[in-house]
């Protein structure tokens, strides 16, 4: 998997992005925390699933106990700019601080991740 970068964005350079990460065939890894979020941008013409993989098969919710958690997948149009606020709890590795993300095709497929500053 290829480490991503993580680009820094105040909200007004949002419209401005420029997602130029070309997505890796076995997949991508960023550090996910709680300002992060991925830009993805699916130059093809058929929707592409992105899937961030669970690190844990359960999580503790205060008040309920474990709750099983799945594998977060996202269809992203042909053609668009998806903007993805990706949870955290059981999605990061501990022993990297990354999140791994592969896709259903990696071709015309850019992924950054951004982190909101000056919120």
């Amino acid at each position: 998997m290829a480490a991503l970068v993580t680009v820094q964005l105040r909200n007004e350079m949002l419209a401005e992005a420029d997602v130029a990460t070309a997505a890796a065939e076995d997949g991508d890894t960023f550090v996910n925390n709680a300002n992060t979020m991925l830009a993805v941008r699916n130059n093809s013409e058929s929707a592409i699933d992105v899937t961030m993989a669970k690190q844990r098969t359960t999580i503790g919710v205060a008040g309920i106990g474990d709750v099983t958690i799945a594998d977060v997948v996202h269809s992203i149009p042909a053609g668009e700019l998806a903007i993805l606020n990706l949870p955290t709890n059981g999605y990061i590795d501990p022993a990297t601080g990354r999140s791994d993300l592969t896709y259903d095709v990696h071709e015309d497929l850019y992924v950054d991740p951004i982190e909101f500053v000056n919120l």
